[in-house]
């Protein structure tokens, strides 16, 4: 069954159908109905090994959180909030409209509002409710990952290197709580002008963790292509983020961009090492190259910490 003819069985006439997003993990496709446009998900078995894990966790936040704007989950005709066919899982989200999705901030602004949106998830889901179930085992321990670096016997040029930012993971260990997951900037939806959040998008990686995780994430999907952190738009994201956390250690705000790329980079490592089953590449070699990208971000903020620490330092004393 072909993707339209799946939508047109389980959720409604549909019209047209065609891909949509760069993402590296799901399947996604937009399709075109008489009652709006919808995005129809198809996720990625290799990667969730557990998908009623993350339906699961996704209903609990949806049904929890509403100072936050997320997307709409459409259930199926029989009220179900996926289907199953030939054990692939399905869901369908309602499309945004006028939605532009960024890989970086285009301005100050943007950070800000990006920033605070996150901030303002994680706070939304203290109260949460249970316990989020892990959608991925050690999603993100560097820890874990570098186990399985090392049982696989790949070695780099970056040994040395993630060797010192497994110093850093005992900062990730207390404080833990409800977390976005994949906080990296494109998965915020903001308006054409960048001036609001329309939605925060991939849901897929809600579990438990340290708010660090998704700061980490958000700083280095900000500054990773230019290949190291600048002043006014690392404290535009500060501003944002910042003030809905309960702050315990100014220090993971230090750390924790280049903990959450040298992670990536391992996992990048390892993807490429057993021939790209997680991240989708055109060419194998590919995520060499993603590899060499965080590490280089990862090191550049080694690099620049004393300087960060004075512009975390001042911010928070504002």
């Amino acid at each position: 069954m072909n993707p339209l003819e799946l939508f047109r069985e389980y959720w409604g006439d549909a019209g047209t159908l065609a891909s949509l997003g760069e993402g590296h993990i799901n399947q996604t496709w937009k399709v075109e109905a008489a009652d709006g446009v919808w995005v129809l998900q198809q996720i990625n078995r290799h990667v969730f090994r557990d998908p009623g894990r993350v339906m699961g966790n996704l209903q609990q936040v949806l049904a929890h959180v509403r100072s936050v704007p997320l997307p709409e989950l459409r259930t199926t005709r029989t009220g179900a909030n996926h289907v199953v066919v030939n054990d692939e899982w399905f869901r369908v989200w309602r499309f945004v409209e006028g939605g532009v999705v960024k890989k970086q901030p285009a301005s100050l602004g943007e950070a800000e509002v990006a920033a605070s949106a996150f901030g303002g998830f994680i706070a939304a889901l203290r109260d949460l409710p249970g316990t989020l179930l892990p959608t991925i085992q050690g999603f993100h321990s560097l820890d874990y990952f570098y186990r399985r670096y090392k049982t696989l016997h790949i070695s780099s040029q970056y040994d040395e290197f993630i060797t010192r930012c497994l110093d850093r993971s005992i900062l990730f260990r207390m404080g833990m709580g409800p977390i976005h997951g994949d906080c990296k900037f494109q998965n915020v939806l903001l308006s054409e002008d960048g001036s609001k959040v329309l939605a925060i998008l991939d849901l897929d990686t809600l579990m438990q963790g340290h708010w660090g995780f998704d700061w980490g994430d958000l700083v280095r999907s900000a500054f990773v292509a230019q290949g190291a952190p600048e002043k006014d738009m690392y404290l535009a994201l500060l501003r944002g983020f910042a003030p809905h956390i309960k702050l315990s250690n100014e220090e993971v705000f230090i750390y924790a961009p280049a903990y959450v790329a040298c992670t990536l980079g391992v996992r990048y490592l390892i993807d490429h090492h057993e021939g790209d089953p997680w991240f989708r590449v055109e060419t194998h070699g590919d995520n060499l190259i993603r590899a060499e990208r965080q590490f280089r971000f990862a090191a550049a903020c080694e690099a620049s910490a004393s300087e960060i620490r004075r512009w975390v330092e001042s911010e928070m004393k504002r």
